[in-house]
């Protein structure tokens, strides 16, 4: 009742409610979840993957504690943020510089910018239901029935109620897997893309990935068009050392880490 006052539904993350009430949490601990009214369960979710060391690591608890006794948060640089930077590139071999973000959301946004300043081009094409965030323009086509081929190409569907006309217009839907009507749609729109935004792990497509065949696409109209391929690997990263990109032969200009 008291969070339903001063949040939407009781909380932040409209994924995660529950009927009738949103669980709220007391402590975690590695594996285990423990609520407020003492239950504990086994955690499946992990924070969406992004606590792939559990809740509560040891080791990880003593580097925070470390690291908030030597400060929280800079507006500068700081050496920590230079060996991360160097261990990333280390791992990816495509990898030549990292800019950080606060969030994935931020990383895909920034991934649009640059691709859209390098080409001089506004226009993203993007998977039809892919999840890269909540962001207006990653968030076209989101959460809808799957377009009948048969009856059209897909269309830019707004994601949330007062999205612009000018985001929608800006965004090329494509099908996943789906090489020879990505093929037309994108040989239609070629010289307008910036970039093609796509998750290579499949993560909000039923964890069905691409094939190696929709990446050589992408490939393809890389070199035809002269646009960026953006990687968002905000959940995809986990699935390897170097990534979930590192299995194709394709590199990706840019990529988005979580």
């Amino acid at each position: 009742v008291r969070g339903r006052k001063v949040l939407p539904n009781g909380g932040s993350r409209s994924s995660i409610q529950s009927s009738p009430y949103t669980i709220f949490l007391e402590s975690c601990q590695g594996k285990h979840i423990i609520d407020v009214d003492g239950n504990k369960y086994i955690d499946f979710n992990n924070n969406y993957t992004s606590l792939i060391h559990g809740h509560c690591h040891p080791k990880i608890v003593k580097a925070a504690t470390n690291q908030i006794a030597k400060g929280s948060a800079f507006a500068f640089g700081s050496e920590i943020e230079v060996r991360l930077a160097e261990l990333l590139c280390e791992r990816v071999p495509a990898f030549e510089q990292i800019r950080f973000m606060n969030s994935g959301t931020e990383a895909v946004m920034n991934g649009i910018k640059a691709a859209r300043a390098a080409t001089g081009r506004a226009k993203i094409a993007k998977c039809e239901n892919a999840y890269h965030g909540s962001y207006d323009v990653a968030e076209v086509s989101l959460a809808v029935s799957p377009t009948d081929l048969s009856k059209g190409d897909p269309d830019s569907k707004a994601y949330s109620f007062g999205t612009p006309q000018g985001v929608l217009d800006d965004i090329v839907v494509i099908p996943l897997n789906d090489v020879a009507n990505s093929r037309r749609i994108l040989d239609a729109h070629g010289f307008d893309l910036a970039g093609i935004l796509f998750d290579p792990f499949g993560s909000n497509m039923g964890r069905v990935p691409p094939t190696q065949q929709y990446i050589d696409l992408f490939a393809e109209m890389r070199t035809k068009f002269g646009l960026k391929l953006i990687a968002d690997e905000v959940v995809a990263f986990r699935s390897g050392f170097r990534g979930c990109m590192d299995k194709f032969k394709v590199h990706a200009d840019l990529t988005c880490l979580g």
